[in-house]
């Protein structure tokens, strides 16, 4: 892989990782109650935060199991895009209709 491609490529797993612990912290989670929602270990859901996983395959599985588990649009976890905007904003997870992702309300019993 060339010189251009590692960095286009780190580049792309960072701003991914930023995404990841914006919307674990929009939904008030922790780092551990985030990992074990989406059914990782704190320490590997951690390394995709930070943009240290990068092995195609694993980092699909993991970003399926976050939207599954949170119902953010895929879209904006990969691109921080929803739909056909060109404008980014890794600020605001948005949902798969387009709606931003509420904070968790927890019920304490």
């Amino acid at each position: 892989m060339n010189a251009a491609k590692q960095k286009e490529r780190a580049v792309f797993y960072d701003k991914l990782g930023r995404r990841l612990a914006r919307l674990r912290e929009v939904l008030g989670y922790s780092p551990e109650s985030f990992a074990a929602l989406i059914g990782y270990s704190t320490r590997a859901h951690m390394a995709y935060e930070r943009g240290q996983r990068t092995q195609s395959s694993a980092c699909m599985h993991h970003t399926l199991a976050v939207t599954d588990a949170t119902g953010v649009s895929i879209g904006w976890l990969l691109t921080g895009k929803f739909g056909r905007t060109d404008t980014p904003n890794d600020q605001r997870p948005m949902d798969a209709w387009g709606q931003p992702i509420k904070p968790v309300v927890r019920l304490v019993v």
